[in-house]
């Protein structure tokens, strides 16, 4: 089921990468839970029990982690498209995410974008 927040000008989390199965990348897989960047710079990244995960604006299933990239055979993305990932993704010493040439630090789990440092504040 894909859970979708919206947020004003946009910015959207697509809800929903559990242990990876890949036994070399089990050691470094992401945990459960949302990451952000620094002041609210890109979509966040959540990753969701079951190999789910929202990342890019995209919300995947069957995602894998392997040699530094991170991948998922079906994602969906604004407008029901879908399409596949494969982009390079590392998994941090310090257990940040490395995507987009950008940190992402992981801030818990049950957290949405406005959680993230940075994101716009609603009522």
């Amino acid at each position: 089921m894909i859970q979708v927040l919206a947020a004003a000008a946009c910015a959207i989390t697509l809800l929903s990468v559990s242990p990876i199965t890949d036994q070399a990348a089990a050691a470094s897989a992401p945990r459960i839970g949302m990451y952000c960047t620094d002041y609210g710079y890109g979509v966040p990244i959540t990753v969701r029990p079951g190999r789910q995960v929202g990342i890019d604006g995209l919300d995947c299933s069957g995602a894998t982690i392997s040699q530094g990239r991170i991948r998922a055979p079906k994602c969906y993305a604004n407008g029901g498209s879908v399409v596949t990932l494969d982009e390079l993704f590392t998994v941090e010493d310090d257990g940040s995410i490395r995507f987009n040439n950008r940190i992402y630090r992981y801030i818990g789990i049950r957290k949405t974008f406005q959680d993230c440092p940075g994101s716009p504040r609603f009522r």
